[in-house]
């Protein structure tokens, strides 16, 4: 057991948390002092507690103790003064903003051991794949040494792992898997593949991204469909080269939108040899307008790459792949019309959700983030989240340096090389970051000029196999690092390179060369049948029998040569490996001949040996042999390695820590701030500045007419510009594209919202008929609907006995009497609207008795009835929303021009909507009942 003695730290806590974090500190001295066993026994003290009380608050400070005092045991990490603050304000439900390399995964580890109490399900929820598998694996061990058990979602599972997954105390899951594991649920037809349990706690790792940056756009749950015509998108593609630019078309950059002029129409109706471009037959605007967007506002390398001759999105805010998406309404295609590549099918909406309507259905949500206080306003509003600065836990060192402004792309970037090679010849580790592909690989290329040696990081496949060794080992002397946006990489930059991928390397190098010697060597065993000779040496060597044949004596040596050939190479072998590890401990020698003679590990791939050593520390009581000796290799190489690494850690430190540079201001402050972090972490000494242009994106857009005037005097000089003018630009320029994004996903969640609304009541409803084994009762009932609901709205037209019969001999598969109707008229002009009602009634259930009757006869022919009408029902319910969310879709960008009549496009959309939606309803029921009415077995 790990013994870290208590000690007093000096860092300022609140008042309102001080008192709760003495409190632990008491705690923590007491459990010290206890076994795993009594420190385990508390942790069902507390489960008892809670289940008589139903109350967390009376449970917190020893919850955080026990949790605090389990990391030390399984991970030797104890919980800073200033980690258990955070702890508790995520327990509040509030978003924690804590500086990159402050521990943000162990504080996670705190609320969510409180709340697994309650046996109700935490999500911790994470930006990929890779940090959702890396923290399960390591934070894991806290969890189970507490008694709970932890579950993991990654892409590719089955809808039974998920489930299992999903039941666990705590789950760590992607939020992309999380919120279509919600759209897949509410369109699953067998109740069984419903993977998720009710929503409880929810802690959002990098909470500014996936509820900020992520959720520009809603979630879409879609399904192939069958595609126009692939010829249009190509011909639409061909036609944009006859078509000039502010003539024909002009380029809205800021909404990434394209307007085409009256003469653009007029030359592509020309073209089309069309009447109009708007012709529903035949339809050209669209495809147009998609193949102009794609050919001026999306560009390879920024805004997608080609892989496997397929298009892949790059996420402008984290430059990851996004290789399950694409763009909709056509955009994805004239994207893959102008690169010619095979062009996808088309997809259609099955069901979509926003994020913020997503997580709000958490009746208790939190997050993390190291810069969140920029969105402060728009977490309040939108997510009703709090945003609180955790103090660090040692004084910031880093320096942020004022921008340098260049007149030009080109000065800036000359500037940046530059500036790159004098840092360097100092030894001093540069990270760089950019913002697309095509600039990351720019760059190199300056940097190659210099003969500057650098490792890139970006969207490209090559590159992301690598990205967790390239980052961590971002922060070694002499290294130059290219990346494009830094947001959620998950893997901290340590002065001096880390130390755990320097060893685990190392080990990998060495083992991965026994295995493969040692195979060379069995192989050859095998070809020449080793087995069977070394069974007749055996043989003969009894009583000299091998005299007594020439043909045995010659076995004998040639058996004998075979031996001594594999002994042979086996000693060099082993005269190889001594060498490579001379400089090691004994005894690490000794160990590694342990572990290349275990027959276990010979059968391991390389893959495998690569996660043993990347997972070793992650595994709190190795189980096999060779993983026990691999565990005291790494030691042995750690405390080797440690003198010179903190030798070099302290080099680096002097020289002035890790240098961050920004190629230009991002849109986002947030995103600044995220690329600043990367260096001064842990109070480590770090440097960061941004290099600007005049010319950059942000300030040509959005820097406003002074900027246009600076641009448009001639500026010799390549030095850069200092200027409270430009340098005030920038931050308005920035606060501008915030507060129209914030618009624009206020817009989103406030559309959505309404139809949120209805999405909850489909979504319940579908879910009751889900569950049940039979929806007579539901189906009767849809039936005296929709009866009521026609005779009411016969009563506001003139009285037609023909029309009424009619509508319910088509419905109910049954002829009508004519005369029993006429005689339920009061006066000629006036119908008994209560009679009919209990008539068709009576029809209805004798048409429902009817159906039942004739399948019952068919053996199990009752039963596929039932079968038949739920899915049917669940069908129609899938069909309907899908219709609902096409034409709300249509409507949304229609009601926009009211906003010319006075008129609030958001109230107008509300009520159209609200009709729409009634309308659905009803034709949900009159097709559930026909079909249901009219099916007949063959």
């Amino acid at each position: 057991m790990i013994k870290i003695p208590f000690k007093n730290e000096s860092i300022r806590i609140p008042k309102r948390y001080k008192s709760l974090i003495d409190e632990i500190n008491q705690f923590e001295k007491l459990f010290q002092e206890l076994t795993d066993t009594e420190l385990r026994s508390k942790i069902f003290e507390l489960n008892n507690e809670y289940q008589k009380h139903q109350d967390l608050n009376n449970l917190i400070t020893r919850s955080f103790a026990l949790t605090r005092e389990a990391s030390v045991r399984t991970l030797g990490l104890r919980h800073f003064n200033v980690q258990l603050m955070a702890g508790l304000v995520l327990n509040n439900g509030k978003i924690a903003e804590m500086k990159t390399g402050e521990g943000k995964t162990l504080v996670a580890t705190l609320p969510a051991s409180l709340n697994a109490l309650s046996k109700k399900g935490v999500h911790v929820v994470t930006v990929n794949d890779y940090l959702a598998n890396r923290d399960q694996v390591s934070m894991g061990q806290i969890f189970r040494f507490l008694g709970f058990n932890t579950g993991i979602i990654q892409s590719g599972m089955t809808p039974i792992e998920r489930k299992k997954n999903y039941n666990s105390d705590i789950t760590y899951v992607t939020n992309y898997e999380l919120t279509f594991d919600y759209l897949r649920d509410n369109i699953e037809f067998n109740p069984q593949n419903i993977v998720l349990p009710a929503f409880n706690y929810c802690i959002v790792d990098e909470v500014d991204s996936i509820l900020i940056d992520e959720a520009q756009t809603p979630i879409i749950l879609a399904e192939a469909n069958a595609i126009e015509s692939p010829e249009k998108y190509v011909f639409a593609s061909e036609i944009t080269r006859y078509l000039e630019i502010d003539t024909h078309y002009k380029i809205d950059e800021k909404n990434k939108n394209v307007i085409i002029t009256e003469l653009g129409v007029e030359q592509v109706e020309k073209i089309t040899q069309t009447e109009t471009l708007f012709d529903r037959e035949n339809p050209w605007m669209s495809f147009i307008t998609n193949a102009l967007r794609a050919e001026t506002l999306f560009f390879k390398d920024i805004n997608y790459i080609i892989q496997d001759n397929r298009i892949v999105i790059v996420d402008e805010f984290t430059g990851r792949i996004m290789p399950d998406r694409s763009w909709g309404e056509g955009l994805h295609q004239a994207i893959e019309a102008k690169e010619k590549v095979p062009i996808h099918p088309k997809s259609t909406t099955v069901a979509s959700i926003t994020y913020q309507n997503f997580f709000l259905m958490y009746p208790k949500l939190s997050g993390m983030t190291g810069t969140g206080k920029t969105s402060e306003v728009e977490f309040d509003k939108i997510y009703r989240l709090r945003v609180e600065t955790i103090p660090t836990n040692k004084p910031i060192q880093r320096k942020d340096l004022p921008d340098l402004v260049y007149k030009d792309q080109f000065s800036k970037w000359n500037a940046i090389a530059k500036f790159c090679n004098n840092i360097s010849s100092t030894g001093q580790p540069i990270l760089i970051g950019t913002t697309t592909v095509e600039k990351s690989e720019m760059l190199a290329q300056l940097l190659s000029e210099y003969q500057l040696s650098y490792q890139i990081l970006n969207a490209k496949p090559e590159n992301v196999r690598r990205e967790s060794e390239i980052i961590a080992q971002a922060g070694q002397t002499n290294s130059i690092t290219v990346a494009t946006n830094m947001a959620g990489r998950g893997t901290d930059i340590i002065l001096g390179g880390n130390i755990n991928f320097l060893i685990q390397k190392e080990l990998y190098n060495i083992l991965v060369f026994a295995k493969t010697e040692l195979t060379k060597i069995q192989l050859k065993k095998n070809s020449d049948n080793f087995s069977k000779i070394v069974n007749l040496l055996n043989k003969l060597e009894f009583e000299n029998q091998f005299f007594q044949s020439e043909i045995k004596l010659f076995e004998y040596f040639k058996a004998r040569s075979i031996i001594q050939q594999n002994q042979s190479k086996y000693q060099k072998l082993i005269q190889t490996l001594q060498s490579l590890t001379k400089c090691y401990s004994q005894k690490f020698f000794s160990v590694l001949l342990s572990v290349i003679n275990d027959e276990k590990f010979l059968k391991l791939s390389d893959i495998n040996i690569l996660r043993i050593l990347q997972e070793n520390d992650r595994i709190a009581i190795p189980t096999l042999s060779y993983q026990c000796a691999i565990r005291f290799m790494l030691n042995d190489l750690k405390s080797y390695f440690q003198k010179p690494h903190n030798q070099e850690s302290q080099i680096i430190k002097n020289f002035g820590g890790l240098c961050v540079i920004g190629t230009e201001r991002n849109e986002s402050r947030r995103v600044d701030d995220q690329l600043r972090g990367r260096c001064g972490r842990q109070g480590d000494p770090g440097l960061s500045r941004f290099f600007v242009s005049l010319d950059d994106n942000l300030l040509r857009l959005f820097g406003g007419d002074k900027i246009q005037n600076f641009m448009g005097n001639d500026l010799l000089d390549n030095s850069p510009i200092e200027s409270s003018v430009l340098s005030k630009s920038l931050t308005n320029a920035q606060k501008k594209v915030e507060e129209r994004a914030y618009q624009q996903r206020k817009t989103l969640f406030e559309y959505d919202a309404i139809l949120n609304r209805q999405r909850n009541i489909i979504y319940f409803e579908r879910k009751i008929l889900l569950n049940k084994s039979s929806i007579e009762s539901d189906i009767l009932g849809y039936g005296e609907q929709l009866i009521c609901n026609f005779l009411t709205n016969q009563q506001n037209k003139t009285f037609n006995i023909l029309e009424i019969s009619k509508f319910f001999e088509y419905l109910l598969h049954r002829k009508i009497d004519l005369k029993l109707l006429e005689r339920l008229k009061e006066d000629p002009n006036e119908m008994n609207i209560e009679e009919l009602k209990i008539y068709f009634f009576q029809e209805f259930w004798l048409s429902y008795e009817a159906q039942l009757d004739i399948f019952s006869i068919f053996g199990e022919g009752l039963d596929i009835f039932r079968s038949f009408e739920k899915q049917i029902a669940l069908s129609g319910y899938n069909l309907m929303w899908q219709d609902h969310l096409e034409k709300t879709s249509l409507l949304r960008d229609a009601v926009q021009w009211r906003s010319y009549g006075q008129k609030n496009p958001l109230t107008e959309y509300n009520r159209e909507v609200s009709i729409m939606f009634q309308k659905q309803q009803e034709i949900f029921v009159y097709l559930t009942i026909f079909i249901i009415l009219n099916v007949s077995i063959v």
